[in-house]
């Protein structure tokens, strides 16, 4: 069993809505399924409540969520490409759509469960994260990199946590770049209005600090090619970021509207790169970079921009 408790006052200017309501759109940690368990109980002001019931400006809200984690997950045949692997570690190329770790509404099918199943010296270790040692969005795509025994996973972990290692990343962004290149400084907060969205702040006092560089490679007309760096690991850093320079990232169903010249796509956002220290098999301690290629949804998407209009090179931006 698993219990995670919630605990959230709620905001002077809140109108009247079910305490169900309010969770769902004020604890993004929590999903709408989790809520609906049996499980789940729900205080206001202390005192056990219905879901029905309506919060007023100043309540107490708190949420515990019981899951039943199983302890032993049943590995399972899940596709994933392979960009380098050796005895200490294995590279991927996590698809898009591919969820990592098992949690509510994604108990099978995840990347724990085809690592599991193609690696039987992972079953091992805590099966909830067989040597994952970072993640991705489940909308993101891109390289991952994953320790196949604990010594591995402390040195990685360790590289990832002192900010050791290089992460680049290509996406496809709204509108006309002025700048070639430029840095984002701001604190990231979440969002007062809507609990599942971050956005921006100058107030040093409020959220955390964030960092991201930005390259334009292509400019296209109404889009951009770009190149981003992240220098912070913040939730959501990059489409918050790009947002908050007025270029969402194209395809994001929360930061961003759909462009008209690609109403279909979705996120557009790869991890095109990874530069990270790696035991080799000789034992020697070598620092390597890993790419998982530019997806097809992002070459299609490119013909699409450059049939719209031919790409400029990015020369004449300041």
């Amino acid at each position: 069993m698993n219990s995670r408790v919630f605990t959230m006052t709620v905001p002077e200017d809140y109108v009247l809505m079910r305490v169900d309501a309010f969770i769902s759109q004020e604890i993004s940690e929590i999903s709408r399924s989790q809520i609906d368990l049996p499980t789940t109980v729900i205080k206001i002001d202390g005192k056990i409540s219905k879901k029905s019931k309506k919060v007023h400006p100043g309540n107490i809200i708190e949420v515990e969520i019981i899951e039943t984690i199983p302890e032993h997950i049943e590995p399972q045949q899940v596709d994933f490409p392979i960009v380098f692997e050796n005895e200490k570690v294995v590279v991927i190329d996590k698809p898009q759509s591919l969820v990592v770790h098992p949690a509510a509404g994604n108990w099978n099918g995840t990347l724990v469960h085809g690592l599991l199943y193609r690696y039987k010296e992972l079953r091992q270790m805590d099966q909830s994260r067989p040597g994952i040692v970072h993640r991705l969005d489940k909308d993101t795509s891109g390289v991952m990199i994953v320790a196949k025994d604990t010594p591995t996973i402390e040195m990685l972990s360790t590289q990832f946590a002192e900010r050791k290692t290089q992460k680049f990343y290509i996406a496809i962004v709204k509108g006309s770049m002025l700048k070639k290149r430029g840095v984002i400084k701001t604190q990231i907060v979440r969002d007062r209005r809507d609990r599942k969205k971050f956005t921006t702040s100058d107030d040093p006092e409020q959220g955390k600090f964030a960092e991201t560089h930005y390259l334009v490679l292509k400019q296209y007309m109404g889009a951009a090619l770009v190149r981003l760096t992240l220098k912070t690991g913040r939730t959501h850093q990059l489409r918050v970021h790009m947002k908050h320079i007025g270029h969402p990232i194209v395809g994001d169903p929360i930061y961003a509207k759909p462009l008209k010249q690609l109403p279909d796509v979705t996120l557009m956002l790869h991890a095109l790169s990874l530069q990270i220290a790696i035991t080799e098999d000789s034992g020697e301690i070598v620092e390597r970079k890993f790419i998982a290629p530019m997806p097809e949804r992002f070459k299609k998407a490119i013909r699409s921009l450059h049939e719209c209009a031919p790409a400029s090179h990015v020369a004449g931006l300041r």
